[in-house]
């Protein structure tokens, strides 16, 4: 529905307008009447009037004043002008000023609906526009708010390589998208990897902290560049991919490059808490660039000793000098590091491990490959001496020998190093607890042989060895695998037993000898441990 403004200063005219037109049959919902300027903007000010039809001349001031007003308050509003005046001026002012159509009274009420369904007709396409333009307005809003999540999906397939690398389906992937790339564009990607955090991170926040790193580098590296962005990539890295210059410019912008990526990595280590490394390849197109990054990638996983640099692609070792490098690391010193764990030389064997890990840094060689020979080496080390021991490496260590752990520290020399000696102080305190379970065990035992013919409560036992009664009997349960009554029950019924078959003593003598005075209970017990009583047992004995 639509609304009208009728201004006339004679109130028949109004009242003749408002009875005579079909409103209802041109789609006017509501008429408002005006017998004045003031009034009439009032009314435009306060009601969303489409349209007015306006008398020119009125005492306080004319209709072209009015559509004057209104053309620079209201621009979009129509006017139908119906005047007794057929004054040639007035008609080509009001022309100039837009106004639809100038009618002069009398006028037939059909001519008149007939102009103003034509003006209707310019109310309704303009109404279509807006709502188009708000809609549009709307989507167009979405998409900017969305570009870059669906630019970082693209790049994500493209280098998990879901989308093909032939130049023809990338141009069709950008076009489906709406991506402001082409075909001739090129982008330099960046590999930055977090090489170790220097605060113990939960998980959750591992993740807040690599969304704040990958806020820090789009606004380090990629400063006002609508084409650049940050990706995140596997767990601890991302990927900056920075749009090129021409030809020309390429030696200027890698300068550029590792200036801006060295102030970022200056910046991480002071305010982010972490170490990390950065990889610049090429300029390259779009389908060139999965190929790239995953060069980068072993330029990375190689580089196991420096960290906190910024790296040209071309600086990367060639592959045949670090697999020669690889087999340097056989390792005669594992026997030797064997024999000094198990003797608890604690401080020469963190020492030895130390020494021959800083050897092989020195040569500025390493790679990932010698490090994963090194733990594993080290790993079967650990393994062999505590089995030697009895005592199950994955009780002890739990996570701190799981494949994740071992993809952490394998990283560096650092995290090795670090990991190395972390292993050996858990290792030795478990061989020493086990020496001193053991040394405790063999005390306890001699304890009882000695006094087999005592009641011997477990209070007796543990005040012999100046233990707690519930700590002993767990322990002595852990390192024996029988609980403390039960042994002691167990040693009684043996010497029961020997002297049985070696000494003529009456089995009242016998009972008393092994601490029982219940010649009963002696008898039942007995008969639990050998399937028979003392008596029967006698009886069986060869005369």
């Amino acid at each position: 529905m639509y609304q009208a403004l009728l201004v006339d200063d004679e109130r028949y005219a109004l009242d003749g307008l408002q009875s005579g037109v079909d409103w209802n049959g041109l789609r006017v919902g509501h008429v408002h009447l005006a017998s004045n300027i003031r009034q009439a903007k009032e009314l435009i000010s306060s009601y969303p009037v489409d349209f007015l039809i306006c008398d020119i001349e009125m005492p306080e001031g004319s209709g072209l004043e009015l559509l004057m007003w209104v053309r620079e308050h209201y621009p979009e509003k129509e006017c139908i002008f119906l005047t007794c005046h057929g004054d040639f001026a007035y008609a080509k002012q009001a022309i100039q000023l837009g106004s639809h159509d100038y009618l002069l009274k009398p006028v037939r009420y059909s001519e008149l609906e007939e102009v103003i369904g034509k003006v209707l007709d310019k109310v309704e396409k303009r109404r279509q526009e807006a709502e188009f333009k708000r809609s549009y307005a709307h989507y167009f809003t979405l998409w900017q708010q969305h570009q870059p999540l669906i630019i970082e999906r693209f790049w994500l397939d493209l280098l998990n390589r879901t989308l093909s690398s032939d130049p023809q389906e990338i141009d069709k992937a950008l076009a489906l998208r709406n991506i402001p790339y082409t075909g001739q564009t090129r982008f330099a990607p960046i590999l930055i990897s977090v090489q170790r955090w220097r605060r113990k991170l939960a998980p959750r926040d591992e993740k807040i902290m690599e969304y704040a790193l990958r806020n820090a580098a789009a606004h380090s590296l990629i400063p006002n560049q609508d084409m650049g962005q940050v990706i995140p990539w596997h767990a601890g890295s991302m990927i900056a991919l920075l749009p090129c210059l021409d030809d020309g410019e390429e030696e200027r912008e890698k300068l550029d490059w590792r200036d801006k990526c060295r102030a970022f990595i200056q910046f991480c280590n002071q305010s982010m808490y972490c170490e990390l490394s950065c990889y610049i390849g090429r300029p390259a197109y779009l389908h060139q660039i999965s190929e790239l990054v995953e060069s980068l990638g072993g330029f990375h996983k190689n580089n196991v000793i420096h960290v906190n640099q910024a790296y040209f692609m071309e600086e990367q070792p060639a592959q045949e000098e670090t697999e020669r490098d690889a087999k340097l690391t056989d390792n005669p010193l594992v026997s030797e590091w064997t024999e000094l764990l198990k003797q608890g030389e604690r401080e020469r064997l963190l020492s030895e491990v130390q020494s021959y890990l800083n050897r092989i840094k020195a040569r500025e060689k390493g790679s990932a490959r010698i490090l994963h020979y090194f733990y594993h080496d080290f790993i079967q080390m650990i393994y062999y001496v505590l089995h030697a021991k009895g005592l199950k490496a994955h009780d002890i260590f739990s996570d701190l020998l799981s494949p994740e752990q071992a993809l952490v520290v394998t990283r560096s020399f650092v995290e090795l190093n670090e990991w190395a000696g972390h292993v050996i102080e858990i290792a030795m305190a478990n061989l020493h607890e086990r020496e001193e379970s053991e040394s405790i065990v063999d005390k306890v035992q001699v304890f009882i042989a000695a006094n087999l013919d005592q009641p011997l409560t477990r209070k007796d036992i543990a005040n012999h060895v100046y233990l707690n009664p519930d700590y002993l009997a767990k322990l002595f349960k852990k390192q024996t695998g029988v609980a403390l009554s039960d042994y002691v029950v167990s040693e009684r019924m043996k010497e029961a037993k020997s002297m049985l078959e070696h000494t003529g003593a009456s089995i009242g003598i016998v009972a008393a000898s092994v601490g029982y005075s219940s010649f009963s209970y002696f008898s039942k017990t007995f008969k639990n441990k050998f399937g028979m009583t003392p008596q029967e047992f006698r009886a069986e004995l060869p005369r």
